[in-house]
């Protein structure tokens, strides 16, 4: 990944915005000329105010500076629909079971995690369940980065299947209540929507609630 200061710094060049009009005078060119050289960090609310005064989007510049690069799961999701059978899921989540028990490599993780959520989806008389080391390993990787872009939207979106309304709430929570919630709802409307309705419908699902017709006489 590419330094976040020195990305920064080809943005706001590009865009011939000087120092001070990044600041929006509410900190001081010097910070910001350390933070683009590496040399210091800035805080999140003053992160995001520089990235309003370069005219630049989060998902805009998590793909410049290569935040967003997740190319696998991409790929994992293709052969997922371009196949579409239980075995060959069943398959390739013990692939990447067994390449993370070998090699602990948290894409491996990932992406099995993934898969799994995929199976509850589609095969639902399978019986699968989250386990704690999962449900951990995806808090941990979600709310321990500091900015979210569209691929943590997305997998909080795509992972919510496997959590109790109980902890859908608290993370949504978490969620709303982070620096860079607004910049995210400004920039990712649609992630966000679908991450509040998967939280309205995984209660229904997980009580197994079935609709009822309504007779009118």
């Amino acid at each position: 990944m590419k330094e976040i200061g020195a990305i920064f710094r080809q943005i706001r060049e590009s865009r011939h915005i000087s120092l001070e009009e990044a600041t929006g005078g509410e900190f001081s060119r010097s910070m910001l000329s350390r933070f683009e050289r590496g040399e210091n960090d800035l805080t999140t609310q003053r992160f995001f105010l520089a990235l309003q005064q370069i005219k630049t989007s989060l998902s805009e510049f998590s793909h410049l500076a290569g935040i967003d690069q997740h190319s696998f799961i991409p790929k994992l999701l293709k052969e997922h629909y371009e196949n579409m059978s239980l075995e060959h899921d069943q398959a390739l989540y013990q692939t990447y079971q067994l390449a993370y028990q070998k090699h602990h490599k948290k894409e491996d993780l990932l992406a099995s995690i993934i898969l799994k959520v995929q199976m509850l989806g589609f095969y639902p008389e399978v019986e699968l369940t989250s386990s704690q080391e999962e449900l951990d390993f995806l808090h941990d990787y979600l709310f321990s980065v500091t900015i979210w872009g569209n691929f943590e939207l997305n997998l909080f979106s795509l992972t919510s299947p496997l959590f109790s309304s109980q902890l859908y709430r608290q993370y949504t929570e978490e969620l709303v209540q982070r620096d860079d919630f607004k910049l995210l709802l400004d920039s990712s409307r649609p992630a966000i929507n679908s991450i509040f309705l998967n939280g309205f419908f995984s209660p229904l699902v997980q009580m197994n609630l079935k609709m009822q017709p309504i007779l009118i006489s």
